[in-house]
């Protein structure tokens, strides 16, 4: 199969419109419902405290941190705290220009060469 595969082509098409779906219902009004449903099982006081950080970061960075307190993703769990120790930002170039060498996350902050 090659890259000028209509197939091909078609399915990468659908794969990335159903990333920008998902996405964009995070992004948008419904990310306190996702993240209500990720802290199904936790503490009122742990869910508060999520709900109540959601509402103050970036919309840019909401995905990241619904799959984080999810438990669903490692590497979100990472962008999402180098997205918060760095300000909330969520601007690539912001994490990748880290200047905290002694975090134990430096080596896997998203963009980090290794």
């Amino acid at each position: 199969m090659t890259a000028s595969d209509p197939v091909q082509q078609h399915a990468c098409k659908a794969a990335q419109l159903a990333r920008a779906r998902s996405k964009a219902l995070l992004t948008g009004k419904n990310a306190e419902a996702k993240a209500l449903e990720a802290t199904a099982g936790m503490p009122a006081g742990r869910k508060a405290e999520i709900l109540k950080l959601l509402a103050t970061m970036p919309r840019s960075c909401r995905p990241a941190y619904v799959r984080a307190v999810g438990g669903r993703s490692r590497s979100a769990a990472i962008r999402a705290f180098c997205n918060e120790c760095m300000g909330w930002e969520g601007l690539p170039w912001s994490v990748r220009s880290c200047t905290a060498p002694a975090c134990a996350l430096y080596s896997y902050r998203p963009g980090a060469r290794r």
